[in-house]
């Protein structure tokens, strides 16, 4: 979603503005097929306010809408690695990857394609390290560590507060 109060468009008589206000709904409507992968689920988003809200915990689901998945908790679903599909989620803004069994080298690097991430959640795993190319999230806000492997977790915690001076860490 776009963070500016104007849109500017071009017409035939110069530069024209628009308030959000004036910027119609977007509404996505079911495209028919006869391919049963291509099936959406039985919902429609009737504007992007209500896609921002929603959050999706089916990775199969989530990957079929991946237009409008912003939260993303795949949290406590026994994953041992990240699949490498999650790189076409490319929108998700908030990611829980909670209370799995994941371990240091299962992120793959389709992982650090989710370049609007603010929120990573990634407590209780059995991490030893932060993930590589953790710089890639450079909109990241808020990063849970807590309850890993960590040696010295605050140390770990420092490295991300060097990178990131506004991202909240908790370890």
């Amino acid at each position: 979603l776009c963070a500016m109060s104007e849109i500017s468009t071009q017409t035939e008589t110069g530069m024209s503005t628009q308030t959000e206000e004036e910027i119609p709904e977007v509404k996505v409507e079911k495209i028919q097929s006869s391919d049963e992968s291509d099936k959406e689920p039985d919902f429609l988003w009737t504007n992007l306010e209500e896609a921002h809200k929603k959050v999706w915990k089916n990775f199969e689901e989530a990957r079929k809408q991946r237009s409008f998945v912003f939260n993303l908790d795949l949290s406590y679903q026994q994953l041992k690695r990240i699949p490498k599909e999650i790189g076409c989620l490319n929108k998700v803004v908030s990611c829980n990857l909670s209370g799995n069994d994941l371990a240091d080298g299962c992120f793959p690097e389709e992982f650090f394609e989710m370049s609007f991430l603010e929120e990573l959640d990634l407590s209780y795993n059995h991490l030893e390290h932060l993930p590589p190319c953790l710089c890639m999230f450079i909109d990241l806000k808020k990063l849970n560590i807590t309850g890993n492997k960590f040696e010295n977790p605050s140390y770990q915690a420092s490295l991300v507060t060097k990178l990131f001076p506004d991202c909240e860490v908790l370890y």
